[in-house]
Parts: C-alpha cells; structure tokens; sequence
C-alpha cells in the first residue's frame, strides 16, 4: 500500500453491524418453504395451577395441570443500553449473540463486564 491511498474504516463493527440489517426479510428468504410453527405452552400465572396447551380448536387451548416436552436448545443473548430502552429498533449499545463475548461498547467478556453482574441495575438486577 502506497502511503497516498485511502484506507475506509467503518464505524460498526461485529453485532453494530446488524442495526441497520433488515433480519426478518433475510430470515423468511433463508427459510422460505419451511414450516417452522411451534405450539406453544402458556405458563401458570396470577395464582393459576393449569398450564394452557394447543387443543383441537386454536381459540380454545386445554388445560393441564403438567405436561412432558423437551428443550432443544438454549443459550444466553445479552444486549445492554446505556440509556433505558424504550422500545423500538433502536441497536444496543452493547450485544452478544453468543452470551460470551460483547461486540460494541463496553465490549469484551461477557462474565467479567461490570454491567453483567447483578447489582449493577436497578433494584439489583442486571443493567
């Protein structure tokens, strides 16, 4: 490289990459054909002991009071908003979609950044 040449540096890098990323249009043209319905189960709340689960009728779930299903996976996502988020599209300041590395700012390990630690939030949680 000669020393007279430009060199473009973008500003988002890793997860910023994605704010502006259109990740359901991009998602329905990968999956285009697939059926990837999942039923799904309404926990117990407000003193209820039933759980609800699709029946025959879609506007009518069955109540059970235990049910067997499987986990297929899972795996912790973090974003982090120096401001409180407020809904919206508005991109984290700092993400991970693997919960182990942050890209954005602060960045870095997830386990060692100070605004993962309980107690860093409101009331004692997370911020």
């Amino acid at each position: 490289m000669k020393n007279n040449e430009l060199v473009t540096i973008s500003e988002n890098a890793g997860f910023l990459q994605l704010a502006d990323f259109n990740l359901n249009q991009a998602m329905a043209s990968e999956l285009d054909g697939l059926d990837l319905t999942f039923e799904r189960i309404k926990i117990p709340s407000a003193g209820s002991t039933v759980f609800e689960v699709p029946g025959e009728n879609p506007g009518e779930p069955d109540n059970v009071k235990e049910f067997s299903a499987v986990i297929l996976y899972h795996h912790p996502l973090y974003a982090y908003y120096k401001d409180k988020y407020t809904g919206g599209s508005n991109p984290p300041d700092c993400g991970s979609f693997d919960g182990i590395t942050g890209e954005g700012d602060p960045g870095g390990s997830c386990a060692k950044c100070p605004y993962n630690q309980f107690g860093s939030g409101k009331n004692g949680s997370k911020a």
